[in-house]
This record gives C-alpha cells, sequence and structure tokens, in this order.
C-alpha cells in the first residue's frame, strides 16, 4: 500500500467519518458526467464490466470494483448537489459500533447476537462483529421488508384500499 493511502487507514481506526465535502457550483457539470460513466460504463453490457483506471500523471492503476461502487454512490450524491463523507470501517465491530451501524440500541444488538441472527465471535471477554455477517443481516432485513410491503399492498389492492387515505379507511372500515 502506498504510503499515503497507509497513512489514510491508519489514522482513521475503527468507524470514523471524514470531514464532509460539498460540490461547489463550477463542480456540477461534471459531476453529473462522472456519475453517468460510473452509472452506465459505455453501455455494453455483454462484455461485462468494464475495467476502471485511474490515471494521475506518470502514474496509472485499474480500480477494483469495489471502489468502483463507492465511487458511484459518491458521484451520485455529489451530482444530486449533497455532501459526502467517507465512513472508515474494521471489518469487526463492537457490539456498540455494530448497533450504531444497523441504527439500533446496544441491547436489541445484544438481543440479535444472542438468538443468533448475526455471527459473532468472543476472541477475549467481548464480542466482536464481522461486518460482513452484519451487511447480510441487514440485506436480509431489508429484502423482507419489501416482501411484507409486496404483500400489504397486494391485500390493499384486493380489498380495494390501496390509494385510499386514513381518513377515508377509518370512517370505511368503522
Amino acid at each position: 500500500m502506498g504510503e499515503l493511502a497507509t497513512g489514510v487507514v491508519e489514522e482513521a481506526s475503527v468507524a470514523t467519518h471524514g470531514k464532509p465535502v460539498m460540490p461547489s457550483a463550477e463542480e456540477a457539470a461534471a459531476l453529473v458526467l462522472l456519475a453517468d460513466v460510473l452509472a452506465n460504463g459505455d453501455g455494453s453490457e455483454s462484455r461485462g464490466p468494464l475495467p476502471y483506471r485511474l490515471v494521475g500523471g506518470q502514474h496509472e492503476a485499474e480500480l477494483p470494483e469495489s471502489v468502483v461502487e463507492v465511487l458511484r454512490q459518491v458521484a451520485a450524491a455529489m451530482a444530486a448537489g449533497r455532501a459526502v463523507s467517507v465512513v472508515i470501517l474494521d471489518s469487526e465491530l463492537t457490539v456498540r459500533e455494530a448497533a450504531e451501524l444497523l441504527g439500533v440500541p446496544r441491547a436489541e444488538m445484544v438481543r440479535l447476537l444472542d438468538i443468533g441472527e448475526i455471527p459473532f465471535t468472543r476472541p477475549r471477554s467481548s464480542r466482536r462483529v464481522r461486518l460482513d455477517g452484519l451487511l447480510a443481516y441487514k440485506e436480509r432485513l431489508g429484502r423482507r421488508r419489501r416482501e411484507l410491503l409486496d404483500e400489504m399492498t397486494a391485500d390493499a389492492m384486493t380489498e380495494g384500499t390501496y390509494g385510499m387515505s386514513s381518513e377515508n379507511w377509518a370512517n370505511g372500515a368503522a
């Protein structure tokens, strides 16, 4: 790893947030173009993902797909005029860090660990939550929520209540 990159990672430690970066008005057109290029590549899906390359002066490097995905998200957000901050996480988190990332109280995170919803290790006396396991749980949870919402929507359409205001629904249901 290069000297600058090593310094950034060592300085960051666990779950630190970088300084927010706000795009300037002069950067708007370039950000829209960058977001479009990263989102669409050359439009040819048959060849698979394009290798993206970063060229800086005399140096050039191919970007791994994980870096391209982060750049897609950053470029899209900044093209929309939003500020962006990068969060650097270790591959193993404390229970508190995992709870913050999931957006639940620490006690709920402990419950999820105890019932086996999210894998963890206990290298010493405290638990460590693997980031990949936490992200997999978050994805399963999101998928289940979407399924339930689809079911509720289908039920409401069948019952003829889809799109009905809550006031009309309450009056009709009473």
